[in-house]
């Protein structure tokens, strides 16, 4: 066993753990890359979640967007979809929504990054 105050070489699994769970500034980046990603992740389910609720196909978006039903598909249900703020915004707009933002700062860095509200279908079928 090590003196006290001796340093050992860190084991295989903690080095494995250091890459996957970065300390100070590294970690601070990574958390803000998680809420981000997390976020964005969020926001896409909602505008699919909403186009699901208007009973808009997505090759009606395709079609009002001119582009391929494949490409709409894939920026709103593949795993690993990264749609550009632009692209979500071509959607909502040829689903016909009015989107509106509000920027605040959190009260915590527990608070969620993100605060998507959907309006009920009710008001939805008047737009």
């Amino acid at each position: 066993m090590p003196a006290m105050g001796e340093r050992t070489r860190p084991s295989a699994w903690e080095k494995h753990l250091s890459k996957r769970h970065p300390a100070g500034k590294a970690r601070e980046a990574f958390d803000h890359e998680v809420r981000a990603i997390t976020a964005a992740a969020q926001l896409i389910a909602s505008v699919e979640e909403l186009r699901t609720s208007m009973n808009v196909s997505k090759s009606d978006v395709a079609r009002r967007l001119g582009k391929q039903l494949s490409a709409i598909s894939r920026s709103l249900t593949s795993e690993d979809s990264n749609p550009t703020v632009v692209t979500l915004l071509e959607m909502l707009d040829a689903m016909g929504v009015k989107v509106e933002v509000t920027v605040s700062p959190r009260k915590s860095q527990r608070e969620p990054l993100l605060d998507v509200q959907i309006a009920p279908p009710k008001v939805l079928a008047k737009a």
